[in-house]
């Protein structure tokens, strides 16, 4: 299937938040509302963006400003319930501020962060909300000093041009952004500028198959020089019309090449070929890999959860639970 197209068909289910709006308009109650939003992304399945981000408008609107009636609608509407009512319950105390947030909400949680489901990835993770808070507002300064056309984040309320406004509301900016971008495309930031490579087919590749690679290099401060690129390919593997490119380097420019792989012996299920790059008149190479892998050579399906999964997932949850009451 041709991914731009897919993602073109795709892109309109993003808009499910303008169903749920709809209805809310329309009068109806939040159920109506929810099931509507269930109906139009069936064939997507459960814990996808589009249906949960509609939930989640859904416990804005009809919670009416509420805190806690905003949050329970959009868990009741079920799904990927955790997201759903953490994203509502943050907008909510971004319009409202700490002050709009009842104290039957606060008083049981306190300050402190408790996380489980990220625990196992060994993350460096804030463990209040004032730390939580610095680290975002840190993030907010560096992302405006890179680019200054951003809102900015004061102490008085945002302005938005209303044409901004209004591009983000129907989506047409966010679509051409989106959607002009290629989902078989690396790339890679170096020192002197940004290079790229994009797959024809994708990363999935059988011994003997062929695909065309595009090239890219660009965003660069400098001029009149060119890049150097020599591919370090497995034995077996063969690149037309050779493992050395060079590319015109142009300040502000782009330039693209097309060259043709050719898989050969798969080693292991991955592979990691190394792309030598380096500048005229500098010496030293900055070094990038591509992936591939061997086609096949991965299981990707997921088998359902049986019964007995769930009877031990249970009684795991259970244990913790008599733990902590004990303590």
């Amino acid at each position: 299937m041709d991914s731009a197209r897919y993602r073109a068909a795709q892109f309109s289910r993003w808009l499910t938040w303008r169903l749920a709006l709809a209805e809310f308009d329309a009068g109806h109650d939040w159920k109506t509302a929810r099931n509507k939003v269930v109906e139009e992304s069936a064939d997507l399945g459960w814990f996808q963006a589009p249906s949960n981000v509609a939930f989640t408008v859904i416990g804005l609107l009809y919670g009416n400003g509420d805190f806690g009636k905003s949050i329970c609608t959009a868990v009741n509407c079920g799904d990927d319930t955790d997201c759903t009512g953490a994203t509502c319950g943050a907008i909510l105390g971004i319009m409202k501020g700490r002050s709009g947030i009842p104290l039957e909400w606060i008083e049981p949680i306190g300050e402190n962060i408790k996380t489980i489901a990220v625990n196992p990835f060994g993350m460096f993770l804030p463990s209040t909300l004032d730390e939580l808070t610095d680290r975002i507002i840190a993030c907010k300064m560096q992302a405006e000093a890179e680019n200054p056309a951003l809102v900015r984040l004061t102490d008085g309320v945002s302005i938005i041009d209303p044409t901004l406004r209004e591009m983000l509301m129907n989506g047409s900016e966010t679509a051409a952004r989106v959607l002009s971008r290629s989902s078989k495309r690396l790339d890679y930031a170096l020192p002197y500028g940004r290079f790229s490579v994009e797959f024809e087919k994708g990363p999935l590749m059988s011994p003997g198959e062929s695909q065309k690679l595009t090239l890219t290099f660009g965003n660069s401060p400098f001029d009149c020089r060119y890049l150097s690129v020599e591919w370090h390919l497995p034995d077996g593997w063969m690149l037309q019309p050779g493992p050395r490119q060079r590319m015109m380097i142009r300040n502000s420019k782009s330039f693209a090449l097309e060259v043709e792989l050719t898989a050969g012996d798969f080693s292991d299920v991955m592979i990691y070929p190394q792309l030598e790059l380096r500048i005229s008149d500098r010496n030293y190479p900055y070094y990038v890999t591509l992936p591939f892998q061997l086609s096949g050579s991965v299981v990707n399906e997921h088998p359902a959860e049986t019964p007995a999964f769930w009877d031990n997932f249970d009684r795991s949850v259970a244990r913790k639970v008599l733990v902590e009451g004990m303590r």
